[in-house]
């Protein structure tokens, strides 16, 4: 999901972003919304809707791997102010949408709470978030790694690291359990590496995609009709290895379009982590929660009209929290170029700078010489 600095970025790969976050919405929707999470227990109830939303989950919960994989395929490229623009970006979104909620509900000021909005990475607020920077941090040791290996080597390493995340952890349930770790990430990251460094591609990827779609479908149904609900969500884990190469297919489906340059699109694909942010604070995910019933109890009787509605809100979620970034973006930039505009024309800050440089540079006498 992260955005690795290129001077222009290719719009079929900023178009796929854009995808996969109005996927990672409609995918929340289903989840939360209609409450798919609960298959097994007692509070979920069947309708005419659920197997709707089971179709639709097994298109959209790709996501969150597909972004992982364009991150392995195109390398990131670690920057020490882009790992810094992250901590930052999370912690605005935590600490501003904290005081909106605690302005409606002051019941919710104190001192912990505070504290806890100001560091969201570390109370892991969105899971993604926190451990997508864990990756971000070793990516240099994985790509130093990538490059002193033959092709052999890889390969070898491959089979081992997908036999832990997607055997012993997918269906062991040990190392990687259902696939909301690091390590999935850094086993996608690196079969993103291969991937690239060896120009494999899928010919029809959209056929295979389809193809796996309606495999994890079929399974759903033949779990359900056996009475194998609680099992169910086990089929949507992110190490499950049929979602790891719809993954892969679905990336290709944009990867091989031929789209022209569009700062249109790689401006609104500039905005999917805020999106991200926004729509997923657990106190906006309950109003989302709400909407979703209200929209069910007036369109539940027709499946049309409620996947209508349903593609309405997932739209509207959307555009207003790429909106929001946009302008937060704005705001954000205008006060560092203020604040470094006044570190540079601090005569203090300039005295500052002459005196560290003439104590610690290589002609200088500097510490401990």
């Amino acid at each position: 999901m992260s955005r690795m600095d290129k001077p222009e970025r290719q719009s079929n790969i900023e178009l796929l972003r854009i995808a996969l976050m109005i996927m990672i919405i409609t995918h929340h929707v289903i989840v939360h919304g209609l409450g798919l999470a609960n298959i097994g227990r007692r509070s979920f109830h069947f309708d005419n809707l659920t197997y709707w939303a089971i179709a639709a989950n097994c298109i959209v919960v790709v996501a969150v791997n597909v972004f992982v994989f364009i991150s392995g395929y195109f390398g990131i490229k670690f920057r020490l102010r882009t790992l810094f623009s992250l901590f930052f970006q999370a912690a605005s979104y935590s600490f501003l949408l904290f005081v909106l909620f605690a302005t409606i509900n002051p019941s919710i000021w104190n001192a912990t709470n505070v504290v806890n909005s100001l560091l969201p990475i570390s109370r892991n607020m969105w899971w993604f978030i926190s451990t997508y920077i864990g990756l971000y941090i070793l990516s240099p040791i994985l790509n130093s790694g990538v490059q002193s290996l033959d092709r052999r080597q890889f390969k070898l390493i491959m089979v081992g690291l997908l036999f832990i995340n997607c055997f012993s952890g997918f269906f062991f349930g040990t190392i990687s359990e259902k696939g909301y770790s690091i390590f999935n990430f850094i086993v996608i990251y690196l079969i993103g590496r291969y991937v690239r460094q060896y120009s494999i591609s899928f010919k029809s990827p959209l056929a295979f995609f389809i193809a796996i779609s309606s495999v994890i479908f079929c399974l759903t149904m033949l779990l359900l009709h056996y009475q194998k609900q609680s099992t169910v969500v086990w089929l949507f884990a992110y190490n499950n290895p049929l979602l790891i190469i719809s993954s892969i297919s679905f990336f290709f489906i944009f990867k091989n379009l031929d789209i022209r340059y569009s700062r249109r699109i790689n401006v609104a694909a500039s905005t999917v982590l805020g999106v991200y942010m926004i729509h997923e604070y657990s106190s906006i995910r309950c109003i989302l929660v709400a909407w979703v019933s209200s929209l069910k109890a007036t369109y539940g009787d027709s499946e049309v009209l409620f996947a209508g509605a349903i593609g309405l809100l997932v739209l509207s979620i959307f555009v207003t929290g790429a909106i929001i970034e946009l302008i937060r973006k704005q705001v954000s930039e205008a006060l560092i170029e203020r604040i470094t505009s006044r570190l540079k024309n601090s005569s203090k800050a300039q005295h500052l700078i002459v005196f560290a440089r003439s104590r610690f540079s290589p002609q200088g006498k500097g510490v401990g010489q």
